[in-house]
């Protein structure tokens, strides 16, 4: 046949997450291998499906399975693929999907159309168990007739894409760029960026658009959990209809309750800036700063299958917590952020290794417009701090942690938006989904790596708007920081928002639970419900809010 059907392991092993084996059961409907062999075996006019693993001993487990369901398997040598260095790779970056974006070495791909003489493979993520087969049909039909070297799903959930391939890109490819090829990332950067006129498909599906984004690869405890939890008796056969799926099986509730997926912190409300557009100086909460015991009993009851990142922020400076150094040790080896605005200068050596990103909050250009609208900040700190930052980077990139800068945006600096993103521009190429991956590898990192405007808030309404321009979209959807966000103030109140600055509409205290039994509790459960149904009682600011589309 012409046409080959692959369902890829591509060896990634994740730091930041327990390995999910792939051999067992997903609940009561079988193993991911015997899923994907009752939804795609017998598409007429294609072979497969084919298992193509590495020889990693997670993924070499799997080829015993594929024997005794008598799908073919052919595998490789993880030896023969180059990885990225850990500061570019996906998970990172929480940019993580199914097409493989920083995680696909591409050689073994096109050795494999040219041994089974393919013209056309379609590619399936073993993690990917939401890809039904009438979709694949369709997508299929639609690359044939329009002639595509490449094609990729749209508007999908992450876990229910795929990829088809004309064979003759992955062959010419792999002999004109053979080194690209055997990097990971290195035939999805090529796409991206074009070497050559590559015609690229887009299957779309803009009737469908989930309401929320999420991760749904079977990569971790959550979506297993939530795949085993659904009773859909379809699942492990090829009437399996992601439409139906995402609009009648419940899944956003069992997802979201398996746990936050952000943990935002406030080390403390105490800051000596006055930054416009900030409620900081009208707070009446009382200042104070967070027991690290407090912060210690949190981390440790989110247990270990916590998949989440720390976010250090709120209405203070983190910087000006005594012992913000003991709380950044605590979060070491996962993904953390920490907000700040250097106002405070921390005391050396600090352990800025143990976090993943540091984003400094400037908006503005220059010195006289940053102190004049953030007065009692302190820019030669922010100066100092970046020169030694892109240093410490260049000569650890793995260890030190991303570092980004942001512009609030707002009536007084408004002027400067456009003048912050050409500058920032020409220092970096900002690490998102359209900057991944560099070529070659070694060369060093930029001396920031990323930079955004953020809007401005009116904070629940809670003071006046400070902005120019609402970047609200007109159609709501559900508010992410709702559905997945546990919001902690220094003396360990969880906030049902993040623009709560003075705490009026708590869900709990951590002093009287754990942070997995709040969650888990009935208030919170049914703040989340509210927020999937859109139904908000006038007594809460959700009603009115403009800021539910900010992401955390």
């Amino acid at each position: 046949m012409s046409v080959g059907l692959v369902l890829w392991g591509d060896g990634v092993s994740p730091r930041w997450r327990p390995p999910v084996a792939l051999t067992e059961p997903i609940g009561g409907f079988g193993t991911p291998l015997a899923i994907f062999k009752a939804r795609f075996q017998g598409i007429p006019g294609v072979d497969g499906p084919v298992l193509l693993v590495s020889d990693r001993p997670a993924e070499a487990a799997l080829l015993p399975q594929a024997a005794s369901l008598d799908l073919p398997a052919e595998s490789y040598e993880q030896a023969s693929t180059q990885d990225l260095p850990w500061y570019l790779t996906p998970e990172r970056w929480g940019l993580e999907d199914d097409f493989g974006l920083g995680t696909w070495a591409a050689a073994p791909l096109a050795a494999l159309a040219a041994k089974r003489k393919w013209k056309t493979i379609i590619v399936v993520a073993l993690t990917s168990l939401l890809v039904d087969r009438s979709s694949v049909e369709a997508s299929l039909a639609f690359h044939r007739r329009d002639g595509f070297d490449v094609t990729f799903p749209f508007d999908r959930l992450t876990g229910a894409n795929w990829t088809i391939f004309d064979a003759d890109l992955l062959r010419g490819m792999q002999a004109s760029h053979a080194e690209l090829m055997a990097t990971r990332g290195g035939l999805a950067w090529a796409l991206r960026k074009p070497l050559y006129p590559i015609r690229v498909g887009e299957f779309h599906a803009p009737r469908d658009r989930p309401r929320i984004p999420a991760d749904l690869r079977l990569v971790d405890h959550r979506v297993r959990q939530t795949f085993a939890t659904i009773g859909d008796s379809t699942f492990p056969t090829r009437e399996f209809s992601y439409f139906r799926w995402l609009k009648t099986s419940g899944w956003e509730a069992i997802y979201c309750d398996q746990g936050p997926r952000h943990v935002v912190i406030e080390p403390t409300n105490r800051c000596e800036g006055r930054c416009h557009g900030c409620p900081q100086p009208v707070m009446q909460r009382a200042r104070g700063s967070m027991d690290p015991d407090l912060f210690r009993r949190l981390v440790e009851t989110l247990g270990p299958t916590f998949d989440g990142r720390f976010v250090f922020s709120g209405m203070g400076e983190p910087l000006a917590h005594p012992q913000f150094a003991s709380l950044a040790e605590m979060v070491r080896g996962r993904p953390s952020l920490v907000v700040t605005s250097l106002s405070v200068a921390p005391s050396e050596p600090f352990p800025w290794d143990a976090f993943s990103h540091v984003r400094i909050s400037v908006d503005a250009l220059e010195r006289q417009g940053f102190e004049t609208w953030r007065p009692g900040c302190q820019w030669p700190l922010i100066e100092a701090f970046v020169a030694k930052a892109s240093v410490r980077k260049r000569e650890d990139p793995d260890g030190f942690p991303e570092l980004g800068v942001s512009f609030l945006k707002h009536a007084r600096n408004d002027a400067m938006a456009l003048g912050f993103l050409n500058y920032w521009g020409k220092v970096c190429q900002a690490t998102f989904r359209n900057h991944f991956f560099r070529w070659p590898l070694t060369d060093p990192p930029d001396q920031v790596q990323w930079y955004q405007i953020l809007g401005a808030s009116d904070f629940l309404g809670q003071i006046p708007f400070p902005g120019v321009t609402r970047f609200c979209p007109v159609d709501r959807r559900p508010c992410l920081h709702a559905l997945q966000g546990l919001h902690v103030l220094w003396d360990g109140t969880v906030v049902a928002c993040p623009f709560d600055y003075e705490g009026k509409w708590p869900l709990g205290n951590l002093n009287r639970q754990s942070g997995a039994e709040l969650w888990a509790g009935e208030p919170a459960r049914q703040f989340r419900r509210m927020h999937l149904a859109m139904e908000f009682p006038d007594d809460l600011p959700c009603k009115t809010c403009q800021d539910w589309y900010q992401k955390t």
